[in-house]
């Protein structure tokens, strides 16, 4: 009888054993592992729609600035050829000097002199209306609007191989989307933008997530604010399915799949000497 008590109680503390590393390891994995998959892919995408704003953001000013230089160059060395130039042939000098096509004059007036005496504030206004950029400048030398499509700023920007679909937005517009429109309207920007007493509210002072549905899938859009604007808040929202999302946070990288493999190679070589553990001294 002592023997069989002893090998049943060898055969309780393996099962109590081994219900305690298996209790451990999926603890392990579902609370510490998985939550940093989901720690890492953030930060991933966090810093990857960091940079598309970034970029964004740096060509935006760059075509600002080439308007500027451009006009300060024809202003010192071409000053008599566009006293009098219409936009058509303001265009012209612009194209004898590299100025990018895709900037269109809309509007252009030469200051002379003898106006000057006005005294006149340099300054620059950017509006953002259905899928164009307008910039209004205006000097105590010329006054010039330039207008151009605000997909010339997200061409060879966006990152394609991490979100699946980007929103360029604002809390009452969306001014470039990678979802068919009949699909955005069930996108309403009242699910991203919060309502305080009535009025939607301005969530995103950097980046920041949030989660959309569309084509009846859970969505994520990671989002940061970008400086387009003077008086609109404009955000770039990148997009990936939340099934996507969870794949990658619960998979198994090689590292980790290399130790299970291990371990279980140890359990397998292991058995002999767990056999032997619960053989009987008289057997």
């Amino acid at each position: 009888m002592a023997t069989n008590r002893t090998i049943q109680s060898r055969y309780r503390n393996i099962s109590i054993t081994t219900f305690i590393i298996l209790a451990l390891s999926f603890a392990y994995y579902f609370f510490i592992y998985v939550n940093n998959k989901e720690s890492q892919f953030n930060d991933k995408a966090f810093r990857i729609i960091e940079n598309v704003g970034q970029n964004i953001e740096k060509k935006y000013n760059n075509y600002s600035g080439i308007v500027e230089n451009a006009m300060d160059h024809l202003i010192k060395y071409k000053n008599n050829s566009i006293k009098t130039a219409n936009t058509e042939e303001l265009r012209k000098e612009f194209d004898s000097i590299s100025v990018p096509g895709e900037l269109n004059i809309i509007k252009f007036k030469f200051i002379e002199k003898s106006d000057r005496n006005i005294i006149i504030t340099d300054s620059k206004r950017t509006t953002l209306k259905g899928d164009s950029i307008t910039i209004d400048l205006k000097t105590k030398s010329y006054t010039i609007q330039v207008r151009y499509k605000i997909n010339i700023l997200l061409q060879n920007t966006l990152r394609r191989d991490f979100f699946q679909e980007y929103l360029l937005f604002s809390n009452t517009e969306v001014f470039y989307s990678d979802i068919p429109v009949e699909k955005l309207i069930k996108v309403k920007l009242d699910s991203i933008f919060k309502k305080e007493e009535g009025e939607l509210s301005n969530p995103f002072h950097s980046t920041d997530r949030v989660e959309l549905e569309f084509e009846n899938k859970p969505q994520i859009m990671y989002v940061r604010p970008v400086s387009l604007s003077d008086s609109t808040n404009i955000y770039v929202g990148g997009i990936i399915e939340k099934q996507y999302y969870r794949q990658q946070a619960y998979s198994l990288g090689t590292n980790t799949s290399i130790v299970l493999v291990v371990l279980l190679m140890l359990l397998i070589l292991s058995l002999p000497f767990v056999k032997i553990y619960l053989i009987d001294g008289n057997e």
